[in-house]
């Protein structure tokens, strides 16, 4: 009988692009709007005297930026996030936020 060319059926089974799974995407974990109740109006617009903003940038750290420094106005907020808005650079300070490296200074 003559001897035929056979690839085993394990390696076709290794050659085979892999079937895509079926499992749903996790579902990312919601992050809470924290909003600092005496900065907010009843209807929940922020109130003239809170200024400050509470940024998270882009490699996670907590930043505050007053008005008139220098990134200010670039500066979105996202409450969506965990962005939020301040009264006082000291509340700011006391939630966790810190100044921005090129400000020694205190908000003015």
């Amino acid at each position: 009988m003559p001897r035929r060319n056979f690839i085993p059926l394990l390696l076709l089974a290794a050659l085979r692009p892999a079937a895509a799974k079926t499992d749903p995407a996790p579902t990312p974990t919601p992050v809470p709007v924290i909003i600092c109740p005496v900065c907010t109006n009843p209807d929940g617009t922020i109130k003239d005297h809170c200024l400050i903003k509470g940024n998270i940038n882009w490699n996670g750290e907590y930043i505050y930026h007053c008005p008139r420094w220098r990134d200010y106005d670039k500066t979105d907020m996202g409450l969506e996030s965990g962005e939020r808005w301040f009264c006082t650079e000291s509340e700011a300070v006391l939630a966790g936020w810190r100044k921005p490296k090129y400000k020694t200074g205190p908000c003015r």
